[in-house]
């Protein structure tokens, strides 16, 4: 899949690429709306944990938020699931498609730890070049 920036612009192409995946879908779907939110929840969780400049390439899944299922459910419950990376303008939606819900509930944006943590690496290996190229 290409990845398309969440913009209002392109708001027909995601809902499109959306509709396409969650056909015959009627429960725990995403929308446009959906994932416009959970780019400004994951911007908000980044503003706490990374500066502005190192976000780019950062990753986070994004689930409709739903409750905990009861144990008499039937069947394999599914919802979708789309994970957006922040490009250096903006959030990109790079990957749609329907899994296997955890019968718990869900949480609607999660970062990516792995995509933090090369950040991290990349951040730490700077630093300690700069400290001997100082020495």
């Amino acid at each position: 899949m290409i990845e398309v920036k969440i913009t209002s612009k392109n708001r027909v192409i995601i809902e499109n690429i959306l509709i396409a995946v969650q056909s015959k879908s009627n429960v725990r779907t995403l929308n446009y709306d959906d994932l416009e939110h959970a780019a400004g929840l994951a911007e908000e969780l980044l503003d706490k944990i990374i500066s502005k400049q190192k976000r780019q390439n950062v990753r986070a899944i994004v689930k409709p938020f739903y409750e905990p299922m009861s144990c008499n459910y039937r069947g394999v419950p599914t919802h979708t699931e789309s994970t957006i990376r922040r490009g250096s303008d903006g959030w990109y939606i790079s990957d749609v498609s329907r899994k296997v819900a955890d019968r718990s509930g869900s949480q609607k944006v999660s970062i990516v730890v792995d995509s933090l943590r090369e950040k991290v690496d990349n951040i730490f290996s700077y630093v300690t070049r700069e400290l001997i190229a100082s020495s």
